[in-house]
């Protein structure tokens, strides 16, 4: 199936598809361990299983992955670049067509833009950066927390897709080989956060009454409970390559 790769200031047509697949909890959504259709001498980065939740004021999407990765500014062979797109009206006929199900109006562009635990979230119609999201990484996992008001002040419940990849590893190369694509069909949802258990108040301190009688002592009140990119992309049958660095 083709998608259209929808890139700030670029759309490319190229042979990938993005889709849902099962979940194995209320939000997280796995994908095939050895899926990964990377080629060029790249590292296979394998995506494990992806989530999204929203609050009141953030998006927040975790992607695991089955092999080792290191951030996008690391360098390292093993550095993951890509996009994570979203479809904010959950409307394919809007939006830019990515696969068969997304309709993105916003893109998270894990590139080397020179900002450390930051990516950069566009507008993918306009190609304006429309702010920052905060990214964490483990050593098989990133979380990225992009703002509500970086897309378009919407509640969060998105529908959304992950294109991600590790760096050429030719000499001197700026490009990076996609590797592995979530969800294979369709299209994941974000779901709203569990809310916090409330913590059960300590039981008040029983009262005391003096020897004497009188009125008791000692007893407790109530308990107050994210520029347009320069990205160039070369499609050649399995092959994708595509410039990590903003102009």
């Amino acid at each position: 199936m083709r998608a259209l790769l929808a890139v700030p200031g670029l759309l490319v047509v190229v042979g990938l598809a993005i889709g849902l697949a099962s979940s194995s909890s209320a939000t997280e959504v796995s994908d095939p361990i050895g899926d990964t259709f990377g080629t060029g001498g790249a590292d296979q980065l394998d995506i494990s299983s992806m989530d999204a939740q929203y609050d009141a004021t953030n998006l927040t999407i975790t992607v695991n992955f089955s092999t080792p990765i290191q951030p996008t500014e690391a360098g390292a062979s093993n550095s993951v670049f890509g996009f994570i797109y979203l479809d904010t009206d959950q409307d394919i006929d809007t939006g830019a067509l990515i696969g068969d199900a997304l309709g993105a109006e916003f893109v998270v562009d894990l590139l080397d833009d020179g900002l450390p635990q930051l990516t950069i979230v566009s507008n993918i119609e306009s190609g304006i950066d429309t702010g920052n999201a905060p990214i964490s990484f483990t050593d098989t996992s990133f979380t990225a927390t992009v703002p509500l008001t970086a897309i378009g002040g919407d509640d969060g419940l998105v529908d959304y897709g992950v294109l991600l990849g590790a760096p050429d590893p030719a000499a001197g190369s700026e490009y990076f080989f996609f590797t592995d694509e979530a969800p294979n069909e369709g299209a994941a949802t974000s779901e709203a956060a569990p809310q916090p258990t409330p913590t059960p108040s300590p039981a008040p301190t029983p009262s005391q009454l003096p020897a004497t009688g009188g009125r008791p002592t000692g007893g407790s009140g109530l308990p107050w409970v994210a520029v347009a990119m320069g990205a160039l992309l070369v499609a050649s049958g399995g092959l994708v390559l595509v410039r990590r660095l903003r102009a």
